[in-house]
């Protein structure tokens, strides 16, 4: 049985009987290239490629891709019109069909490598080497780079190096990558109660590394099951096999690098040992990807990761901080999740491919490509005048402040010039009145009709929303697809008990068909022809039921920068449901208002 279906049937039915199918036709580099995605705005570069499967796979979404295969590329360089160039290190390049392109200069396909850098030097085609190994300097990879026209290197220790060998300006830096619409952390079923380790017992930095593995499954084994998916399984040699006491935990679960997304999902953590405190390269493949899909990581903390992911990894360098650290990820604690949140925001803002991209094309001199701007409009429809300060003050504090604010005014009450006082001539803002006799939808769709906005969020008038509140909604509108993203899992504090709860625990990072009302930011564009509807109670559920209705998605992110006040006045809440309910579907967290809990 080969491995991917080794690994499928794992997944789904755990230890049960595997049929094997009838062998397929396809080769590896069709099933590959049936895998590959397709940019969805823009003016896509057009970049012909020998790459990882999974850069492969990550790639295709953000530009025109065309792998190139041993037996036809000639033609396809000569009939494709390429920007660019792009070939990744490794042994595998595009199904293994470029095998040994690398590190065999006497092998055929060496030669014919050369042949594909020469044919586009004659048509013009700038050509790159992106080098992800670590360390990336050998002699084959040196002596290969001097063929293309500009290198980047994953690793930093090796750039001084490739600039004397190359020149300053052919030389840049490039880390690992990740595809926002593969890696994203979604939660399509409960994760399993294990710890994955995917990777390869040998590797350049052994018996170090090793030494680093034996510790970290050691403590993993005291407390919680463990599943390693072996990258080496089936490459041969004893030297890459696990050793005895693992090959029970390992055997036939191989998975290749561009499945391993849905690998990641399953587990309660996952385990990283190439992002050592030692290491030249800042982070490995696990360590970003796995980060991008929320999951919590066991890893080696160190000052260059905290640049790099902040506050992502917690401490767990000897085997007190270990045993702490995999205790607390089995029981769902909170500062695990607030790790993963911040790990999920420094992967999508900074090191996806189209940050790659932005740098590959800015050193070779083409246009790179188009950020996606996304205007956001913050609505808030309010009969209370005495709140303006508050709404203007979560607004302000925001790290990523909207782009306008919408202020409907549905009381005679509010004094104009006090609402644009408040808010400093800092966010732009329009300010329009609703009669008495109004209902909330009226006031959401005249907000609507007004917006410049693309993107529009709900805000209610009395709740508290953390600084990065809106960054990491619009992180959540990119990674998910969603028409709309908001809480399901929130905190609020209840004011008759004096009780900071969760309600709704553990909904987290998961497509639902439901989430709170003051936490909608939602899709202009696709929800143009949803109008909010007339009722005094239920406007936000409607809403969401027409969206449901016309098949787009809701996406609920994750719990925190978000806090609902429930005031002891019920006649203050246009839901009238009374505080032993509401505290039924809650878990306690603790007692008095204290935001170090909601705020990551």
């Amino acid at each position: 049985m080969n491995t991917l279906s080794s690994l499928w049937n794992w997944l789904r039915w755990g230890s049960a009987k595997v049929t094997v199918s009838q062998p397929s036709t396809k080769t590896a580099f069709d099933e590959l290239i049936e895998r590959l995605g397709s940019p969805t705005e823009g003016e896509p570069l057009r970049v012909a490629g020998i790459l990882d499967n999974s850069t492969l796979v990550g790639l295709s979404h953000d530009v025109a891709l065309t792998p190139l295969h041993p037996s036809s590329w000639q033609s396809a360089l000569i009939d494709g019109s390429f920007d660019l160039l792009l070939i990744e290190s490794g042994e595998r390049g595009n199904a293994n069909t470029w095998k040994h392109c690398f590190s065999r200069p006497s092998d055929g396909h060496r030669a014919e490598l050369s042949s594909v850098l020469a044919k586009c030097r004659e048509l013009n085609i700038p050509t790159v080497f992106w080098n992800t190994e670590v360390p990336a300097i050998n002699e084959d990879y040196l002596a290969i780079g001097q063929e293309f026209d500009f290198v980047f290197a994953a690793d930093q220790t090796s750039l001084e190096k490739y600039r004397r060998e190359l020149g300053q300006e052919r030389v840049g830096f490039l880390p690992l990558a990740i595809q926002p619409k593969i890696h994203q952390p979604t939660v399509e079923s409960q994760r399993i109660n294990r710890i994955g380790f995917i990777g390869s017992w040998n590797s350049p930095s052994s018996p170090e590394r090793q030494n680093r593995l034996r510790q970290v499954f050691g403590a993993v084994a005291e407390s919680l099951d463990l599943t390693i998916f072996d990258t080496d399984l089936n490459r041969g040699g004893d030297k890459s096999q696990f050793p005895a006491e693992y090959t029970s935990k390992s055997s036939a679960k191989l998975t290749p690098k561009d499945r391993v997304a849905n690998v990641y999902q399953r587990f309660a953590a996952v385990i990283d040992v190439d992002s050592a405190s030692g290491s030249s390269a800042p982070f490995s493949r696990t360590m970003v990807e796995a980060a991008a899909c929320g999951i919590p990581i066991i890893g080696t903390h160190s000052a260059a990761l905290e640049e790099v992911f902040p506050g992502t990894l917690a401490p767990a360098n000897d085997a007190d901080e270990l045993k702490q650290l995999i205790e607390s990820i089995g029981s769902g604690d909170w500062e695990v999740l607030k790790r993963v949140v911040r790990g999920v925001r420094a992967a999508h803002e900074n090191h996806t491919y189209q940050h790659r991209l932005r740098t590959i094309a800015e050193r070779v001199g083409l246009s790179p490509p188009a950020v996606s701007e996304m205007p956001l409009t913050a609505i808030c429809v309010s009969m209370r005048p005495h709140l303006v300060e508050h709404v203007a003050s979560q607004l302000l504090r925001q790290n990523r402040r909207p782009d306008e604010v919408i202020y409907v005014c549905h009381s005679p009450d509010f004094n104009e010039q006090e609402i644009r006082e408040a808010f400093r001539d800092e966010i732009p803002l329009q300010v329009f009145r609703l009669p008495d006799e109004g209902f909330l939808g009226d006031g959401l769709n005249l907000a609507v009709e007004h917006a410049t906005g693309r993107y529009l969020a709900k805000i209610d008038d009395d709740d508290f929303y953390g600084p990065n509140y809106f960054r990491d909604a619009l992180l959540a509108m990119k990674y998910s697809g969603a028409a709309m993203v908001g809480k399901e899992t929130f905190f609020a504090f209840v004011e008759s008990t004096n009780q900071l709860v969760v309600r709704f625990p553990n909904k987290h990072y998961r497509y639902r068909t439901h989430i709170a009302g003051p936490t909608f930011v939602w899709d202009g564009n696709q929800t143009r022809d949803i109008p909010f509807v007339q009722r005094r109670q239920g406007t936000d559920s409607a809403f969401q039921k027409q969206l449901v209705e016309m098949g787009l998605k809701i996406f609920a992110t994750d719990p925190f920068n978000f806090l609902m006040i429930r005031h002891a006045d019920q006649h203050q809440h246009t839901w009238r449901v009374n505080d032993e309910e509401f505290l039924s579907k809650t878990e306690p967290v603790s007692k008095g208002l204290d935001l170090e809990w909601v705020e990551v």
